[in-house]
């Protein structure tokens, strides 16, 4: 089996582009080896992390929070960013509740008021 790869392998079998595989490098997120060519090298731990990478980032994680992640590895670490994770997302999950009750009451006074004459002032009793 195969035990290092090209960046340009890598951008093949990941379907990214290699300006994103040296960014995530010069983030330090992996780190290639370096032939005497000056070509990088992935080995199969580079693999592994760009798949963790990968998975974070589908996941809105930011390069910061992954490098913090990938800096203290294990299990208790990865239920603890994952655990604030969710927390940030119900958070989110609670704005866009909001802003959608918000957004239907608006529709609903629209709907109330859409037939209201305005070119003439009408005075009503409202109920107390």
């Amino acid at each position: 089996m195969k035990k290092t790869f090209t960046i340009q392998e890598i951008a093949n079998l990941y379907d990214i582009g290699i300006d994103s595989i040296r960014y995530y490098e010069k983030k330090g997120l992996i780190s290639p080896e370096r032939g005497e060519n000056g070509y990088r090298y992935y080995s199969l731990n580079d693999i592994s992390r760009l798949n963790i990478i990968r998975d974070l980032l589908s996941l809105s994680f930011s390069t910061d929070q992954i490098k913090d992640y990938l800096s203290d590895f294990h299990l208790d670490h990865t239920v603890e960013i994952m655990d604030h994770e969710i927390s940030h997302i119900e958070k989110e999950l609670l704005i866009l509740k909001n802003k959608k009750v918000s957004l239907l009451n608006r529709i609903k006074h629209i709907n109330t008021y859409r037939n209201v004459e305005t070119d003439t002032i009408k005075r009503i009793q409202m109920p107390r």
